[in-house]
């Protein structure tokens, strides 16, 4: 707090109406406005007054000094309530965020411009073995096992304040790998400047290995069909669409480009 103190007498009308309890350092905003309705509320009622005797022409310039100061403190005490309320409801609003993004099913991470990790939740922890503090610092290019080209686009495009979105390939703490599909997105400040990353995922290792695992008895299938020779014919009987594999069509007596792949007999 600044004290502009034009002279001694306005120091010691000062001292006399209650300022000595402003001087204290580290005072809370709620205290600070106790003490200023106090002041206000004992000046309105005539309990302040000089300690020495008023002479009479010095009693309207202490009338005057009382009216301004009930009006400034009256000001004052309007803008800090309502900056006490906007601090209340960002402290909610931040709590309430915190809460949803501790307790989120997904992995989220949040980095600098850089790529330096600031932030991970519990998720994160549980599926990559790291704890937070372990992890908080480390770049997080070092967790992942891609290819320095997409890394490199992946970089181009955040940097130019695009959206990413794939697919790691990434390192546990215990050197198992895990897929994660993630979204990444780029944190702006207030000169439009980008200050950090944030990275919203998901753990897809049981999803691709079930994919691949699919991937693989198609293959398997198709090359035992090959080498049997026999012709196969498939009817979905939800949909309606019929499949016919090259070999039935030649079977058939038809080229395999001439009858359709899947289709609905009409």
């Amino acid at each position: 707090m600044r004290i502009l103190i034009v002279d001694d007498k306005d120091e010691a009308f000062a001292y006399e109406i209650g300022a000595d309890g402003f001087l204290r350092k580290g005072m809370e905003p709620a205290d600070f406005l106790t003490s200023i309705h106090s002041v206000i509320k004992n000046l309105g009622q005539g309990r302040i007054s000089p300690k020495s005797p008023v002479q009479k022409p010095e009693e309207k310039t202490y009338k005057h000094y009382s009216e301004r100061l009930i009006q400034k403190l009256e000001k004052k005490i309007q803008d800090l309530e309502k900056r006490l309320e906007l601090r209340k409801q960002d402290e909610k609003t931040i709590v309430n965020l915190n809460a949803a993004v501790a307790h989120s099913p997904n992995i989220v991470m949040i980095t600098d411009n850089a790529g330096n990790i600031e932030y991970v939740n519990p998720k994160f922890e549980e599926i990559t073995g790291y704890t937070a503090r372990e992890i908080l610092g480390t770049n997080a290019a070092s967790l992942g096992r891609q290819s320095p080209e997409k890394h490199e686009q992946m970089l181009r495009d955040l940097h130019d304040g695009q959206v990413w979105k794939g697919i790691f390939h990434n390192r546990k703490k215990n050197g198992e790998s895990y897929w994660e599909r993630a979204s990444i997105s780029p944190m702006f400040g207030d000169n439009g400047s980008i200050t950090h990353f944030v990275k919203v995922g998901d753990d897809m290792t049981r999803e691709k290995a079930l994919t691949d695992a699919l991937k693989e008895k198609e293959e398997r299938l198709n090359m035992a069909l090959e080498a049997s020779r026999d012709g196969l014919w498939d009817w979905n009987m939800q949909t309606g669409e019929i499949y016919f594999s090259p070999r039935y069509s030649t079977m058939l007596g038809y080229d395999p480009d001439e009858l359709p792949g899947p289709m609905t007999p009409g």
